[in-house]
């Protein structure tokens, strides 16, 4: 609960949501770890997901985009709003076609959580890592924090939309 009332703080700073997002993902650092993170904010109408957060913005910037039809990981976590987990190489190579770039930053695992509101999945935190190195991970038991990034994509939303 440390992480949770860190993160809760961190809505209060400035700027939002960029101090929201890096509170959020300084806790899923600490547990269960990552090598690559990113937030993604999900765009229906344009059939893709926005990045919003990244730990790498030299190879995935900020606003870059991905598009999701036919992506096993977007059909789990965005379509079915379920968790989605790319245990090893050859589970991140079939599901992500930017899988090339992920091996060359060394992972090869990948979780997918869907964050929700309101009964619509509004983006995902994305976590990559070695290989099976989630395996062993309750990852349900991220669900409360996942869910705390409604309010800085909520924020981003509204900023985007109204300056």
């Amino acid at each position: 609960m440390r992480s949770v009332a860190g993160v809760l703080r961190a809505f209060a700073d400035t700027p939002q949501p960029d101090a929201g997002f890096s509170a959020l993902m300084a806790a899923f650092f600490d547990d269960p770890g990552y090598r690559l993170a990113t937030i993604l904010q999900h765009d229906p109408e344009a059939a893709l997901c926005r990045r919003v957060w990244t730990n790498d913005p030299a190879r995935y910037p900020i606003g870059g985009a991905k598009p999701v039809a036919d992506a096993p990981w977007a059909q789990a976590a965005l379509f079915e709003a379920r968790i989605f987990h790319a245990p090893d190489e050859d589970a991140v190579r079939a599901a992500y076609a930017d899988h090339a770039i992920i091996a060359s930053l060394g992972c090869a695992s990948a979780v997918n959580f869907p964050v929700r509101w309101n009964g619509t999945v509004i983006g995902t935190i994305n976590l990559l890592h070695d290989a099976r190195h989630f395996v062993s991970v309750d990852l349900r038991s991220f669900e409360t924090l996942v869910q705390l990034a409604t309010a800085p994509l909520i924020a981003r939303g509204l900023l985007a939309t109204y300056g």
